[in-house]
C-alpha cells in the first residue's frame, strides 16, 4: 500500500485473469497478474502520472477505457500496451484498477513504479449539480419502468412488513427479469432519492456541512460503480472459531456520508467475525455469489434487537455525482457487503441520516441479534 496524496492510496494485489489466447486444446488459459488499484478517499479530484519505465521484463495491460463497465469486465486480459507511463484522474471517492502487470515468459521480472501528482482540484458546485441532475433524470425514467414491470412488488410500500418467503420469491423474480431482459429494479419503498438520504425534517437537524454533503449526493447502480477491484466479500482473515472475547484485528471502514460513525464502529467490531452472521444477513447468498447477475437481494436484520426482519434491497447506492465514487461504507479490500448491509439498515430506520443518531451498542444488537456490553 502506498499513499501518493493526502487521500489517494494505491494497493497491489494478485489476480488470476483469462489469457487472450486459449490453450491448444481450446480450453481457457489463465495468467497471474499484479493488479494496481487506486482509491481516492477525499472530495478533491486528483490527477497523477503512473510510470513503470524502470521496470524490466513486464507486460503492462490497461483495463478497458470505458467507465462503469461492471464487476467482471476486466476478468479477461486486455491487449498489452507499449506505453509504460500514463495519466489517471480520480474523482472524489473513486476506486479503480490502474493497470495489470504480467511477467514475460521465462524471464526474471522486476517492477518499479513511480507516482507523481500533477493536479489537485475541488469540483465546482455547478459541475456537481449538473451531473446530479442528469442522474436524477435517468433514475426517474428507470423508476417509471420498474414500477410498471414490478407493480405487485411496488404495492408493498403501503405494507409494514413482508414474510421472508415472499421476499425471497420476489428477489428470485426480479433477478430472473434482470438476467433475461436486463430489467433494473428500483425499490419503491426506499427509492434512490433525497427522502431516503434524509427525512424531510432532518436537514434542519444537520450541521451546515453535513447537510451540504447529503444535498449533493446522488445514486448509482452497484454494477455501474464497481470494477474488478471490488468484491462482494473478501476471504476471511480471522477464523470464525476465534474467541470473540479475545483481541481481534480491527476492521476499518470509511464512508463519504456524514455522521455514520456509530454504524461504522459497530461494523468494525463485527466484521472480523462476519462469517458467524453472514448467512443470517444474506440468507440467499454466499461468499461466491455473483452479485453482478442480481438486481435485488434480501437482507435480514434484528429489528430493535428483538426479532429478525427480512428486507428487500435494490442495488442503487449513494455516490458522488462526478465519477460515481461510492459514499457508502467501504474498506481497503473493496468489499461490497458493508454498503448493502448499510443500505438495509438505513431502510429499516427510514433514511441514511436517521442512522447517525443510533448508539453503536444498539447497532450491534440489530446487526447480530445478541446482547453486547462495550467497555
Amino acid at each position: 500500500m502506498q499513499t501518493i496524496h493526502d487521500n489517494v492510496t494505491v494497493f497491489v494485489t494478485q489476480r488470476e485473469l483469462q489469457s487472450r489466447a486459449p490453450k491448444s486444446d481450446g480450453s481457457i488459459a489463465s495468467t497471474t497478474a499484479l493488479q494496481y488499484v487506486a482509491e481516492n478517499g477525499g472530495f478533491d479530484t486528483v490527477t497523477f502520472r503512473v510510470d513503470f519505465n524502470e521496470s524490466a521484463n513486464i507486460r503492462l495491460h490497461r483495463p478497458v477505457d470505458r467507465p462503469h463497465q461492471g464487476l467482471n469486465t476486466s476478468d479477461a486480459l486486455q491487449k498489452s500496451t507499449q506505453e509504460l507511463e500514463f495519466e489517471c484522474v480520480l474523482h472524489p471517492l473513486e476506486r479503480r484498477v490502474l493497470a495489470y502487470v504480467v511477467k514475460k515468459a521465462k524471464k526474471r521480472a522486476s517492477v518499479r513504479v513511480h507516482y507523481a501528482v500533477t493536479v489537485v482540484s475541488t469540483p465546482s458546485v455547478d459541475a456537481v449539480i449538473e451531473a446530479q441532475q442528469g442522474m436524477v433524470t435517468k433514475l426517474q425514467q428507470l423508476q417509471q419502468r420498474s414500477s410498471q414491470t414490478f407493480r405487485h412488488i411496488s404495492k408493498w410500500k403501503a405494507l409494514p412488513c413482508q414474510p421472508e418467503a415472499a421476499i425471497d420469491r420476489a428477489c428470485n423474480e426480479i433477478n430472473r427479469y434482470f438476467r433475461d431482459f436486463g430489467e433494473v429494479f428500483i425499490d419503491s419503498s426506499f427509492t434512490p432519492a433525497a427522502e431516503s438520504l434524509y427525512a424531510s425534517e432532518t436537514p434542519n437537524k444537520l450541521s451546515e456541512g453535513d447537510s451540504a454533503v447529503y444535498t449533493l449526493c446522488s445514486w448509482e447502480h452497484l454494477h455501474n460503480i464497481a470494477d474488478s477491484s471490488w468484491t462482494f466479500v473478501a476471504p476471511a482473515k480471522v477464523s470464525p472459531k476465534f474467541p470473540i472475547h479475545e483481541l481481534a484485528p480491527v476492521a476499518l471502514f470509511t464512508s463519504g456520508l456524514p455522521s455514520q460513525d456509530s454504524f461504522l464502529s459497530a461494523l468494525s467490531i463485527v466484521a472480523p467475525f462476519r462469517e458467524l452472521w453472514f448467512h443470517r444477513w444474506f440468507p440467499s447468498l454466499d461468499a461466491t455469489s455473483e452479485v453482478e447477475n442480481m438486481a435485488a437481494i434480501s437482507v435480514a436484520l434484528c429489528d430493535k434487537g428483538v426479532s429478525w426482519r427480512t428486507l428487500l434491497v435494490d442495488l442503487f447506492l449513494p455516490v458522488f455525482p462526478l465519477g460515481r465514487g461510492l459514499m457508502a461504507p467501504r474498506n481497503v479490500d473493496g468489499e461490497l457487503y458493508p454498503a448493502l448491509l448499510h443500505k438495509a439498515y438505513a431502510k429499516l430506520k427510514g433514511s441514511y441520516a436517521a442512522v447517525s443518531g443510533i448508539p453503536s451498542i444498539d447497532v450491534l444488537r440489530e446487526l447480530t441479534g445478541c446482547p453486547w456490553c462495550l467497555v
